[in-house]
């Protein structure tokens, strides 16, 4: 991430939007922003695939994904004590995975993205979140 709105970033939203089923112009507009708090807060991700977090309360998180990596993706976010995980399923797909319950915050330490059983991938481009950081879910 540089901060640009570049062609980058204008073919990943307009890749977002045909997926969230909205006009696909590559503006991130009402429409799109929208969707985007929907899924909720953008915690983890590698490219071409992003993790989102909202709260339903203050222990219950829910979790969706977007996957645009070209190849099915399986995915594991690990912090202190814990980790939940999921799948991506095919290329180009957003959807709502599941929720977690949580008493105390999720200190994120590691988000890993498998795309096949002998490739792992890990980043730190990981987000630290509480119940306090996360938007209610849309």
């Amino acid at each position: 991430m540089d901060g640009i709105y570049g062609t980058g970033t204008q073919s990943r939203v307009r890749s977002f939007q045909d997926d969230a089923g909205i006009g696909v112009d590559g503006k991130v507009g009402p429409q799109t922003w929208a969707k985007l708090a929907k899924y909720g807060k953008a915690v983890a991700w590698r490219v071409g695939f992003t993790l989102y977090l909202c709260k339903d309360s203050s222990t219950r998180f829910q979790y969706s994904v977007w996957n645009n990596s070209g190849r099915e993706a399986w995915w594991r976010m690990f912090g202190t004590e814990t980790y939940f995980d999921g799948y991506a399923i095919k290329d180009d797909r957003i959807e709502i995975q599941g929720t977690i319950i949580r008493s105390e915050p999720f200190d994120s330490e590691k988000f890993w993205v498998f795309h096949s059983t002998d490739e792992k991938y890990s980043t730190t481009n990981v987000r630290d979140f509480s119940s306090r950081t996360l938007p209610a879910c849309g």
